[in-house]
């Protein structure tokens, strides 16, 4: 298959601090208990061998120990408890807490202002209450749940995902023009398979009128009428090839003349097993986000649409060539046989 729709894109993580404040939440237990162990015969064998003086260095050493961890877990506990609340500030919009808060009323699981409680009652959670709502954890049992608990680290989640989303993405939004550009002449990025990769979202949506990508299915394959078209293209001076290395269906007169049945093929003119005819690909319906894979190998463009119409869409950040790395085409590892 050539293009594959994906619809209902989700996502899930925790923050990295949340990350290294369960690190040190689950190591400093397990060291304390070890470390107590230790004190503790140490101390026994000091008693034994009648070392008072010792005894009471231990001592405290020990309690300053102690005052650390106990410092310590006051200070995970205030940046869990800044870390949530500032995710709730920055992140959750009025509409959201609207929404949690008529879902609560109208289930009779709490009254009032059930948003606010539902905050203060996250700041008096303890550090490992709160290292647990800032997980990964699919559901925490808490009495904070008749109050949206459960409702809050959902839409919280959701929030944060289309956040990353966006930063971690790049927009790839493309404005109608009156003079069609060279991508909206049909045309292949190159001779082997690549994947480029789209995601659009609705709203805003894309319709005809923001001219979608157009893809000619089946064209991917190096059918015998593609070879006829690819190889006219390639036959000296090809001054066409060497000016733009990604054919365009018409760019050369001579390909469009060997290949007379591909290029009408494709431009719908003609039936043909070796290319369909360009289509719009759209966006699925009734479906927040769209994730659009095409081999840009078959014959593609971008579409025309009603000028100054802008086309939004999400496109991977980096250098990647619009989606998969392009790597060389004739890599090969031999595969090693199970014994």
């Amino acid at each position: 298959m050539t293009i594959i729709v994906i619809s209902n894109i989700g996502f899930a993580g925790i923050s990295v601090m949340s990350f290294y404040l369960a690190a040190v939440i689950t190591v400093v237990p397990f060291f304390v208990m070890t470390l107590s162990v230790f004190i503790f015969f140490l101390l026994v064998l000091l008693v034994v061998d009648d070392q008072v003086e010792e005894v009471f260095l231990v001592l405290r050493l020990v309690l300053a120990f102690l005052i650390v961890v106990i410092l310590v877990f006051v200070v995970l506990h205030f940046c869990l408890a800044v870390t949530i609340v500032q995710g709730v500030e920055r992140f959750l919009t009025a509409a959201d807490r609207a929404l949690l808060t008529r879902v609560v009323q109208d289930a009779g699981t709490a009254e009032g202002d059930v948003f606010a409680q539902l905050v203060e009652g996250l700041r008096k959670l303890s550090g490992c209450e709160l290292n647990e709502v800032l997980s990964a954890s699919r559901f925490v049992p808490h009495p904070l749940n008749a109050l949206g608990l459960h409702l809050l680290r959902s839409l919280l989640a959701e929030r944060m995902a289309d956040a990353r989303a966006i930063e971690r993405g790049s927009a790839g939004n493309v404005t109608v023009q009156e003079t069609p550009d060279p991508q909206s002449q049909l045309h292949i990025d190159t001779f082997a398979p690549i994947v480029k990769v789209w995601v659009f979202q609705d709203p805003p949506g894309v319709s005809l009128d923001e001219g979608p990508l157009l893809f000619s299915q089946r064209s991917h394959r190096n059918s015998e009428a593609k070879l006829r078209w690819m190889h006219a293209y390639a036959q000296e001076p090809a001054s066409e090839a060497r000016a733009e290395p990604s054919f365009r269906l018409r760019g050369c007169a001579a390909a469009a003349k060997a290949a007379a049945d591909f290029v009408q093929a494709v431009e719908g003119h003609l039936i043909l097993e070796a290319a369909a005819a360009a289509q719009p690909v759209l966006p699925l319906p009734g479906v927040r986000r769209t994730l659009v894979l095409a081999d840009t190998s078959a014959l593609h463009a971008r579409g025309t649409g009603v000028p100054g119409r802008v086309r939004c869409s999400w496109r991977q950040a980096g250098d990647n060539d619009g989606g998969l790395k392009r790597l060389n085409p004739y890599r090969w590892t031999e595969a090693k046989q199970e014994l």
